[in-house]
């Protein structure tokens, strides 16, 4: 019974790498989903509330109550549900993409052009919001998302070797924080941002806000700052090359050879055999010199 069942199985079992693609696009079609819901409703709540001037969030209108409600839930969604199972499957999808080098790099640039898409749902609907209505405080929460993401990610480096981060995170990780640390001297130092951005907490001041429309931004900045941070983790997960697997080979050092004898031209040659010559000799058997001739 239990072998029929095996083979059953093993008939009816779809391996890993058909299957693993498309489920990992789907989970990144849903995280890039909830991230759209998410800041699109945050920025028609605060589109089409209405001129309160209460310190309660339910002084801004019914349908900001709702915009609110509906991007609370996309974010928790997201958080709780989407993303650990995207980064989950990213992460299986590398390993087993490893083995088909081909395959890979293709499914590889898709897994990348979808982490672009993210971050176009992440900034795109309150950056669209503010050039269309012309209300500047949409603005504030993709400016404090790329000026504090970027320096946390600074952080992870530095801390790489502790936490256990890869190489290839740590290198993104050294990227994205180089890029927030220029956008934060270019904010003190130049000031390209207006005081309003900086200060936007702030009830009253340049942006006119009241305390609920300050409160629905703070949460508006947190939900997508968020959500950034999604996007630097998806990166950093992503961020490995896909390596051909292959044997390897281990080579021993090379041993250097240990100088021998130096060969001599005496050594090197055989000795020469005596020759023997007869010399000439006195008749008493004494040999003939020279100074005897």
């Amino acid at each position: 019974m239990g072998a029929w069942l095996a083979r059953r199985t093993a008939r009816w079992r779809v391996p890993p790498s058909r299957w693993l693609p498309p489920a990992t696009a789907v989970a990144q079609g849903a995280l890039v989903a909830c991230a759209l819901l998410s800041t699109s409703a945050y920025t028609l709540g605060y589109l089409g509330r209405l001129a309160g001037t209460g310190g309660r969030l339910a002084d801004l209108g019914r349908f900001t109550e709702v915009a609110e409600l509906t991007a609370v839930l996309a974010s928790l969604v997201a958080y709780l549900v989407v993303v650990p199972m995207a980064w989950w499957l990213i992460w299986a999808s590398r390993r087993r993409m490893s083995t088909e080098p081909d395959l890979g790099r293709s499914q590889w640039r898709i897994v990348w052009r979808r982490i672009g898409l993210l971050g176009v749902a992440v900034f795109g609907p309150p950056l669209v919001g503010a050039v269309v209505t012309g209300e500047r405080a949409l603005t504030v929460a993709p400016a404090w998302t790329l000026a504090e993401v970027p320096l946390a990610a600074l952080a992870l480096w530095a801390l790489g070797a502790y936490l256990l981060l890869g190489y290839w995170m740590r290198r993104v990780c050294l990227r994205v924080g180089l890029v927030g640390l220029a956008i934060h001297l270019v904010v003190r130092r130049v000031k390209l941002l207006p005081t309003w951005m900086v200060e936007w907490p702030t009830v009253g001041g340049a942006l006119r806000l009241s305390d609920a429309e300050a409160q629905y931004l703070v949460f508006f900045t947190l939900s997508v700052m968020a959500f950034g941070f999604v996007v630097l983790g998806t990166m950093m997960l992503a961020a490995r090359p896909l390596m051909t697997p292959g044997p390897v080979i281990l080579t021993p050092p090379p041993v250097p050879q240990l100088p021998g004898p130096i060969p001599t031209s005496a050594s090197a040659r055989p000795p020469e055999p005596v020759r023997e010559f007869d010399l000439p000799r006195y008749s008493s058997g004494r040999v003939m010199r020279r100074l005897d001739i």
